[in-house]
């Protein structure tokens, strides 16, 4: 059994250099996502990465009162906690930084659920979250010997919410290596629970050296999934969406899918006619002759909190009205006229007005 703090063993330097690289990395992550957030366009501004910011702070101020409390609080450091009961220096700097990131977990599944509902309301998590941050409090201030209920709540909370987060963004991010998200996560909280005293006091230092290279080894593998993923609201394009207009070459309107209720105040033929005015100037703009058919390719129309982007082919015009500027609305876009086009190449010159022929459409 291994239960003397501060940790002085022999493995005591291989240890500290082990959890300070983790926690520079806790800290660069944060700060390259915080600095990702900022860089975002206004009508891509999205709060998953300022959400994933606090957690990856509080994780980070959570870890620095740790060390501080594994490695530098003295033997015989003890104070009295204001309810008259007698604590270690180190568990009240561990204290700290479980109550820390309680906090930050609150305020990282606020940030999440400002981009989209993922339960029977929107902030259904934040506020059930609340009343556990309620719990943590009392523990923090009244029962501080037992501080690490504090941490198991949060703990236990967080990967239940990230249990419905995933369910719900899943498919997004199925092209992005959703798993090697996820392993990284796992792993970093598994390897983490088992540096902490129940574990030590059975393993010792040579047990936590493994699972601190572990924990290392999934921060290193979130840093580097964090870095390559694109931005979540280019990846959930799909949630931007509004309506999806398509058109033949004299404008009018071969199919209509509406994705919001009362997307705007006009009916889909003032639309559509709109659109195909706009799509024949481009055309002659860009040197397009209405004539050859040419395919022209994409333009966007921004104004306030909507876009429309319009993909001109050769048979159709696309128009897609949503609340953002999305590459992959533009590839889907794009993607769609063309099978229109090669679906009913033989129906379009010649179709007499009937968009029934065109209801397999949606299917795409």
């Amino acid at each position: 059994m291994y239960n003397n703090y501060p940790v002085s063993g022999g493995l005591r330097l291989f240890l500290l250099t082990i959890d300070w690289l983790s926690l520079v990395l806790l800290s660069e992550l944060a700060i390259v996502l915080l600095v990702r957030y900022w860089r975002q366009g206004k009508s891509k501004k999205s709060t998953h990465d300022l959400g994933f910011f606090f957690l990856f702070t509080g994780s980070f101020l959570m870890w620095l009162a740790l060390l501080g409390g594994d490695y530098y609080s003295g033997i015989g450091w003890n104070i009295t906690w204001y309810t008259g009961i007698m604590i270690s220096m180190r568990v009240l700097v561990n204290s700290i930084g479980y109550y820390t990131f309680s906090i930050a977990v609150l305020l990282h599944v606020l940030f999440i659920e400002m981009d989209r509902k993922y339960a029977v309301r929107k902030y259904f998590f934040t506020m059930l979250y609340s009343i556990l941050i309620i719990s943590c409090t009392i523990v923090f201030f009244t029962k501080i010997e037992i501080s690490w209920v504090i941490l198991v709540l949060s703990i236990g909370f967080m990967i239940f919410f990230h249990g419905i987060y995933s369910m719900k963004i899943s498919k997004a991010l199925e092209d992005h290596g959703f798993l090697r998200m996820v392993m990284p996560f796992l792993l970093l909280v598994s390897s983490f629970l088992t540096t902490r005293d129940f574990f030590f006091n059975i393993t010792g230092e040579p047990g936590r050296l493994i699972v601190s290279s572990i924990m290392l080894g999934s921060i290193i593998g979130c840093y580097v999934f964090f870095l390559k993923l694109p931005p979540i609201p280019e990846i959930d394009w799909m949630e931007s969406v509004q309506a999806v207009y398509l058109l033949d070459k004299a404008g009018m309107c071969l199919f209509e899918k509406n994705y919001r209720t009362a997307t705007t105040g006009y009916s889909s033929h003032l639309i559509t006619s709109a659109m195909s005015s706009v799509n024949t100037v481009i055309r002659e703009l860009t040197g397009g002759d209405v004539g050859t058919n040419d395919r022209i390719g994409i333009s966007v129309i921004r104004k306030e909190n909507k876009t429309i982007t319009s993909y001109i082919g050769k048979l159709v015009d696309g128009v897609v009205v949503s609340s953002g500027d999305f590459k992959g609305i533009k590839n889907a876009l794009q993607d769609l006229v063309i099978k229109v086009e090669s679906m009913f190449a033989n129906v379009l010159p010649t179709w007499d007005g009937d968009s029934k022929i065109f209801s397999p459409v949606e299917s795409h």
